[in-house]
C-alpha cells in the first residue's frame, strides 16, 4: 500500500484519537470508582458529577459526566441522572455574583457605592458602629465583610414569607439589628448581606431579583437552571433528603427538614437556585471564558480576575485540610473573595500537581442538599457536583481537588 503525506496525517490523526478516546474512557472509570465509594461511605441517595477540560492551545473540550447508582426520588425509585435539578444552595452565590458584576461593568451600581445610596433608607436604615453611623459597601456585601449578620432558622419560618414576592421585602427581617462588627474589619458569613444585594438588585432593575437571575442564567446558555418557585411545577425536579444518625454506623433517611422547605422562597439570593450539574459547567465556562478573555465571554477579563484576587487580611479564613491521594495538607489557605472562595496550596507543596495550585470555588450546603462548583484557572479545569443530601459540604473542596488530580495525573 502506499503513503502518501495526506494518508499519513490521516493516520497519526486517528491514533491520536484512538488513544486519546481510551484514555479519557480509563480516566472516566477511575473517577467514577472514586465517587462510588463517596457516596457509598456517605450514604448519599442521588450524587452527579461532571468535568470539563478546555485546551488552551487549540480550544478543543474534553469532558465527563457521572451520575451515582441510586435514586433522585427514593419514594418513586426515579433513576438518578446528571438532568436532574437539585437545589445548589449557596452556589446560587457564585451565579450571582456575575450578574452582580455585570451591573457593575453597565454602570448601573459600582463596588465602593454606599448601600443607603442604592436601598431607600426606610427599607434599610442607615447603620451605626461605636453610635457614630457606618456605610455599608458593595463590595463588603459581596465578601461578607458587611458586619450583618447571617440568616437562622427563625428567619424561614414565617407565615407572611409565603405571601412576599421579592428579595426587598426580606430586609425586615435584620434591618434593625445590631451590627456584628463594623463594616470593613471582619468576615462573618452573612445570607441577611445577600439578600441586601438582592435588593439592590431588585432597586437598579426594577424587577424581583429571582426573575432578573433567571434572565441571566439563560443569556449565558445555561439551559434548565432557574430559581425555585412555588408559582408553577419544575420539570426534573429531584426529591432531597436528610440522614438521621442512629448511632453504631446505623442511618436513616428521611424528608428534608422543614426549614429547607421554606428557605429558597423568597431567599433567593442566598442559595434558591436550582441547576443540574451540566448547567454549573455551563457556568463554569462562561466565567473562565471571562477570566482568559476567550470568545463568547460576557465578562471583562479584568473584571473577574479583581474579584479572584481581592484578598485583604479581613477576607482570609481559617486554612483548609484536604485530603488527596490519602495524603494531608493542613496549610491550603483559604480566602473568602468576591462572590467565591479562592483555595490556594503553598508553592513548596512537593507534588508538582499541586504546588501553587489555585481553586476558585463555591460550596452550597443546606440540610438536604450540597453542591459544589470548583474553577481551576491556570489548568482551564472546571468541577460540578451536586447530591441530594446534606451533611458533606465540607469534603467537596478534597473532593473536587481529587477529581482535578485524577484527571492531570493520568492525562
Amino acid at each position: 500500500m502506499n503513503f502518501n503525506l495526506k494518508n499519513l496525517i490521516y493516520l497519526i490523526i486517528v491514533l491520536i484519537l484512538t488513544e486519546n478516546s481510551f484514555i479519557q474512557a480509563e480516566l472516566n472509570v477511575l473517577i467514577g470508582k472514586y465517587l462510588t465509594k463517596f457516596v457509598n461511605e456517605h450514604h448519599i441517595p442521588c450524587l452527579t458529577a461532571a468535568g470539563q477540560h478546555q485546551s488552551s492551545i487549540d480550544g478543543v473540550k474534553t469532558n465527563f459526566q457521572w451520575a451515582s447508582n441510586g435514586w433522585s426520588d427514593v419514594e418513586n425509585r426515579v433513576t438518578c441522572s446528571t438532568d436532574k435539578l437539585f437545589r445548589v444552595a449557596s452556589v446560587s452565590k457564585a451565579i450571582g455574583s456575575g450578574l452582580i458584576a455585570s451591573l457593575v461593568e453597565s454602570n448601573k451600581i459600582h463596588w465602593d457605592d454606599d448601600v443607603n445610596q442604592l436601598v431607600p433608607n426606610y427599607v434599610f436604615p442607615t447603620k451605626t458602629w461605636n453610635g457614630k453611623p457606618v456605610n455599608i459597601t458593595v463590595r463588603q456585601l459581596i465578601t461578607h465583610l458587611s458586619g450583618l449578620r447571617s440568616t437562622t432558622a427563625s428567619d424561614m419560618m414565617h407565615d407572611w414569607e409565603m405571601r412576599i414576592t421579592n428579595s426587598t421585602q426580606t430586609i425586615a427581617l435584620f434591618a434593625n439589628d445590631p451590627l456584628l462588627s463594623k463594616p470593613g474589619t471582619m468576615y462573618h458569613y452573612s445570607n441577611c448581606g445577600w439578600n441586601l444585594l438582592g435588593a439592590i438588585v431588585e432597586a437598579v432593575e426594577k424587577r424581583s431579583y429571582n426573575l432578573v437571575l433567571n434572565d441571566y442564567m439563560q443569556m449565558l446558555g445555561m439551559k434548565v437552571a432557574e430559581s425555585d418557585t412555588r408559582l408553577k411545577l419544575i420539570p426534573n425536579k429531584g426529591s432531597q433528603y436528610h440522614l438521621e444518625k442512629k448511632g453504631h454506623g446505623h442511618v436513616r433517611l428521611l424528608p428534608p427538614p422543614i426549614t429547607d422547605l421554606t428557605r429558597p422562597v423568597p431567599h433567593w439570593p442566598c442559595g434558591a437556585v436550582l441547576s443540574n450539574v451540566d448547567d454549573l459547567i455551563i457556568y463554569g465556562q462562561e466565567i473562565l471564558n471571562s477570566y482568559n478573555n476567550w470568545p463568547d465571554h460576557l465578562l471583562k477579563s479584568e473584571t473577574i480576575k479583581s474579584m479572584w484576587n481581592y484578598m485583604p487580611p479581613e477576607t482570609k479564613r481559617k486554612n483548609l485540610t484536604l485530603t488527596v491521594n490519602g495524603v494531608q495538607y493542613s496549610n491550603v489557605t483559604n480566602h473568602y473573595v468576591m462572590g467565591w472562595e479562592r483555595l490556594d496550596f503553598p508553592v513548596e507543596t512537593k507534588d508538582t500537581l499541586l504546588s501553587n495550585l489555585t481553586m476558585l470555588y463555591h460550596i452550597g450546603e443546606i440540610g438536604s442538599a450540597n453542591a459544589i462548583l470548583a474553577i481551576f484557572p491556570e489548568r482551564n479545569f472546571i468541577f460540578g457536583l451536586v447530591a441530594n443530601i446534606g451533611g458533606i459540604g465540607d469534603l467537596l473542596p478534597s473532593v473536587a481537588v481529587q477529581v482535578y488530580y485524577f484527571y492531570f495525573a493520568n492525562k
